[in-house]
């Protein structure tokens, strides 16, 4: 156990002794044991950061139960993961078990990884309607407006840090939000308050890179509100990356929410739960009978499967892009694990953080189209076939650890010779018996789990009944000891009788309501399976037509790099065009000026040589056809000048649009700071040029 950068980072050792005979050391009730596996694989020396909570959980109890309800209610169940107590044993000895081509951990015959329906669940999140993190960098204003800030106060509070790598990253301190947030408490200002502490929940324990240190990346997965694909984007990258490398180190990643996730598929008793076992026999003696597959509470009615025409899920994280193999984890969402899943819907994406821009934006466009489908009615079983495929998969990849299982001693076989039509005869009736075999062990599986929640039911009828009889027996007593009392109170009960009755009959209204409510609700239920029913349609007709858009898309794409030229040959042409109005109306403001200087002077030389007044008049004819001139010119002016003021305006409606396509056209994660600072100041130019054109359209 070390300490770097102020977390605790654990190093798995490299394999872990058996006895010669392959059996364990640590007394447990096996009765034999042997080791499945002859051959093992490597293990890796990977280390998981667990973040410092202690400043965060004295944060969390300064929280009023009101304003702690608000932040549930914005932020989801962050704060639980606060208290979390993590074994990182645990999780070094899972990810040892980690199969890079599935993006999956394979046992002996399970496999098993985190879907971002059970990360739904934990975090009490709902990706449903939300945008997800896309790589784009946050301006300063969008993070001022989050943190509910002027726009002035955050640039003094960023600063400039060398990470790990060498490069240069910026973000926030984590001791300048802690006394900001402060002063937020002080004045008692708890929407600044709670963006603050989920700000820095975001950075140190969410999304973890530097000790002490919230990046942008993590601030801007914290503006979309939508942590769940991120989550499971950077855990799975960070793992894969290392796994890459053969080297082990760090894990990038919510440790709290990975082992929180782990401890929900474990045994909670039996010789799983014993203490002295370490983590590799536990984990390396798991079969798929002790899992515990699938919580309720997981909402799994619609499992997304795809995002646009990508076969899988392709997720973007702050390090970089992976894909997920959601049909490799349907047995966690209750659902049947049939075979071995197709080769094509397992296709590999995986790219660090700056590179292959154009996959990038296929990406980006795919998650706009997801894809969820019903899956139908639930069964947590897994197939012969799918077991199988499983055994097969751990022949060629191997395990980390050996197994270890209990052996009984094996009866001798008898020999027996049988005629060969017989042979035949009896090996059909073994494959129909097999055939009634997998589909009396889905029924039996089926009536287990029925068991399992009538007698869950018939527990909690029991336990209500018992403490119905112990109110009774409390309420007996009392009735004893209050015996004179009630005739004293019969008057008043029989008033209250009445109430009782009068009551009773609005209840039957309102269960003759409740009976009406409920057909509606009934109709409308099946309403709404016709409508899933038809979405579903249009979903696919969506997914057609998403094609043929993007074989449209690559025949305009040329077309669109031409009309890009010719707009910033535009473009630059207006601004010169600008610029040589600019300069027309200085020089006519400026002759203006002089002429009206003129007529003046003439007027006092009228005066004083009257001799000269046929010359002067003659003159003063020709200046004023001068200015006839001129006004001329500026009534073209300003005919002109209102419509470059219209020009500009439709310019200005357009310009908003070209810089959100400029915006998205930026790179994925290395964006120039200059590029961004140029872009951020394009848009305060554009307002307030859109506002002084309006202003001067009206003066006109």
């Amino acid at each position: 156990r070390n300490r770097v950068d102020g977390c605790v980072t654990l190093t798995f050792p490299v394999d872990v002794p058996t006895s010669p005979r392959g059996g364990n050391q640590t007394g447990n009730n096996y009765i034999g044991t042997r080791d499945m596996t002859s051959v093992r694989r490597n293990t890796f020396p990977y280390r998981f950061q667990v973040p410092k909570v202690e400043g965060l959980v004295a944060l969390e109890d300064k929280l009023t139960p009101a304003s702690k309800h608000n932040f549930q209610l914005k932020y989801g169940l962050i704060l639980d993961l606060l208290h979390v107590k993590v074994d990182p044993e645990a999780l070094i000895t899972l990810v040892q078990h980690y199969d890079p081509p599935l993006r999956c951990f394979t046992f002996q015959d399970f496999q098993l990884f985190p879907t971002l329906e059970e990360f739904e669940s934990f975090m009490n999140l709902k990706m449903e309607g939300q945008i997800c993190y896309l790589g784009n960098i946050p301006s300063l204003e969008e993070i001022a407006i989050a943190l509910h800030m002027g726009v002035q106060e955050v640039p003094p509070l960023t600063e400039i840090k060398r990470n790990s790598s060498g490069s240069l990253v910026r973000g926030f301190a984590r001791e300048v939000l802690e006394v900001k947030a402060q002063d937020a408490l002080t004045a008692s200002n708890w929407e600044t308050y709670n963006a603050i502490l989920a700000l820095l929940i975001y950075g140190l324990v969410l999304f973890p890179k530097e000790s002490d240190f919230i990046d942008l990346p993590a601030i801007g997965v914290f503006l979309t509100k939508n942590p769940v694909p991120t989550l499971l984007a950077d855990f799975l990258y960070s793992l894969h990356d290392r796994r890459k490398t053969r080297r082990g180190g760090p894990i990038c990643c919510c440790v709290p929410l990975i082992y929180l996730w782990l401890k929900s598929h474990l045994p909670k008793k039996g010789p799983f739960a014993e203490k002295n076992m370490p983590w590799s026999q536990r984990l390396g003696s798991l079969s798929e009978k002790d899992v515990v597959w699938y919580s309720r509470r997981v909402d799994s009615s619609k499992v997304l499967l795809q995002c646009g025409d990508f076969p899988n899920v392709p997720l973007i994280g702050t390090l970089g892009c992976i894909n997920h193999n959601p049909i490799l984890s349907l047995r966690q969402l209750g659902y049947t694990m049939e075979s071995e899943p197709k080769a094509n819907l397992l296709s590999e994406i995986f790219f660090k953080k700056g590179e292959n821009e154009e996959l990038l934006k296929k990406i980006r466009l795919a998650w706009g189209l997801v894809l969820k489908k019903t899956m139908g009615k639930k069964n947590c079983i897994a197939m012969p076939s799918y077991t199988q495929w499983v055994k097969d998969r751990i022949q060629e990849i191997k395990l980390p650890f050996g197994v270890i299982t209990p052996i009984e001693p094996q009866k001798p076989t008898p020999v027996m010779t049988v005629p060969i039509e017989e042979a035949k005869a009896l090996k059909d009736q073994i494959v129909d018996l097999k055939k009634k075999n997998e589909e009396l062990q889905s029924q039996y599986h089926e009536a287990l789990g029925k068991l399992a929640r009538k007698k869950r039911d018939c527990q909690e009828q029991e336990e209500l009944v018992q403490d119905n009889q112990k109110r009774l027996k409390e309420s007996e007593e009392k009735r004893m000891h209050i015996g004179g009392g009630l005739k004293s109170a019969e008057g008043s009960i029989m008033a209250k009788k009445e109430k009782i009755a009068d009551v009773w009959h609005s209840n039957q209204e309102l269960r003759k309501d409740n009976d009406l409510l409920w057909k509606a609700l009934q109709k409308r239920k099946s309403e709404c399976h016709k409508k899933d029913q038809e979405s579903q349609e249009i979903a696919e007709m969506y997914k057609k037509c998403l094609q043929d858009v993007n074989a449209e898309g690559q025949k305009f794409k040329e077309l669109f790099i031409q009309e890009e030229l010719k707009n910033r040959q535009m473009q630059e042409d207006r601004k010169m065009y600008e610029d040589s109005m600019i300069k027309h109306m200085e020089y006519s403001e400026t002759q203006k000026n002089l002429l009206a200087r003129k007529i003046d002077e003439m007027e006092v030389e009228l005066n004083m040589h009257k001799e000269e007044i046929k010359e002067m008049r003659v003159e003063l004819s020709m200046h004023k056809k001068v200015l006839n001139l001129v006004k001329h010119d500026a009534v073209r002016f300003q005919k002109g000048f209102t419509d470059l003021i219209n020009l500009s305006h439709q310019t200005m409606d357009e310009l908003p649009q070209r810089l959100r396509i400029a915006e998205i056209e930026l790179p994925f994660f290395n964006a120039p700071e200059g590029i961004r600072n140029l872009m951020g100041y394009c848009r305060k130019t554009l307002d307030c040029y859109k506002k002084k054109l309006i202003r001067a359209r009206k003066g006109l």
